[in-house]
């Protein structure tokens, strides 16, 4: 058994929500789970008989290999006071989190070894804190499936035998959420036309806003 290389870890910021404050940035961001080359090796022995000529003695298994796999998410999350529910997908490998019948985020798992963040709505907070950071932890679990990799013989023709349920010894990557804050701007505007016109602001979204 090998243990796995570390997972990168993506960041997201709530202010590029919709009705955040800022909007620059995407809200999905891809990773790398760190689950490249080698997982796992399975040795053969072939007994009495030997290998047949070019049976091999070991098995090498790759994230390829694995089957039945399971993403769990971080416990005890709320948004906007509503507790943080997950359903997994396993026809298209993804999670997705949801509180209060809104859509809060999906954590999608890739074929070529990486994931997809996606941000939908907020994150509860540490209040009072600022633009503060979260880190959720995600935990990713499964199988190896065989099925059509065993191949080889002993001298006499009798094939191989491997577990059909090798255990995967599974991997965690984190994800951090990025707190968004009011932002204040001057709210200087011109009123132009002399006495009795009017004109509209506000400190939070700047001039003629309403």
């Amino acid at each position: 058994e090998y243990a796995p290389d570390t997972a990168d870890t993506v960041t997201l910021d709530e202010d590029d929500l919709g009705d955040g404050t800022d909007g620059s940035q995407s809200l999905s961001a891809t990773g790398d789970l760190g689950l490249n080359g080698t997982l796992a090796s399975v040795d053969v022995d072939w007994g009495a008989d030997g290998p047949a000529d070019g049976a091999s003695g070991s098995l090498d298994l790759s994230y390829a290999d694995l089957g039945n796999v399971v993403l769990s998410g971080p416990a005890g999350l709320t948004s906007q006071g509503d507790p943080v529910t997950y359903t997994w997908d396993a026809g298209t490998n993804t999670l997705q989190a949801e509180a209060g019948g809104r859509d809060v985020f999906t954590v999608e798992l890739d074929g070529n070894g990486s994931y997809t963040f996606t941000l939908q709505d907020s994150l509860d907070h540490d209040p009072a804190q600022g633009e503060n950071q979260s880190s959720l932890e995600f935990s990713l679990d499964g199988d190896f499936d065989l099925t059509g990799r065993l191949g080889g013989s002993d001298y006499d023709l009798d094939p191989a035998q491997f577990p059909d349920d090798l255990q995967f010894s599974g991997q965690t990557f984190s994800v951090t959420v990025v707190d968004d804050v009011p932002y204040a701007q001057d709210d200087l505007d011109t009123v132009e036309g002399g006495l009795g016109n009017t004109t509209t602001g506000n400190v939070i979204q700047g001039l003629h806003a309403l």
